[in-house]
């Protein structure tokens, strides 16, 4: 009995929501971009995978810091 009550209290706070930084969740989607964009560097075939890239990157941008004029304008998009 003692041992699937401490079972259920570990499962319960095990489980628990543990608060994410809008910046951390960023900041690994920037590493993946680099490390993709890397990858592809001297395959100019695959330029449409880069855009595509980009893409995902300012929508990522965009849903965890918010809209922002300067990022869009920095990444090649009109505000």
């Amino acid at each position: 009995m003692k041992t699937a009550i401490y079972l259920f209290l570990l499962i319960l706070f095990g489980c628990t929501p543990t608060s994410v930084s809008p910046g951390m969740t960023f900041l690994q989607s920037l590493n993946q971009y680099r490390q993709g964009v890397a990858q592809l560097e001297d395959k100019p075939e695959r330029w449409p995978d880069r855009q595509a890239m980009g893409e995902s990157l300012k929508t990522q941008y965009a849903y965890t810091i918010g809209p922002s004029a300067e990022f869009a304008q920095l990444v090649g998009s009109g505000p």
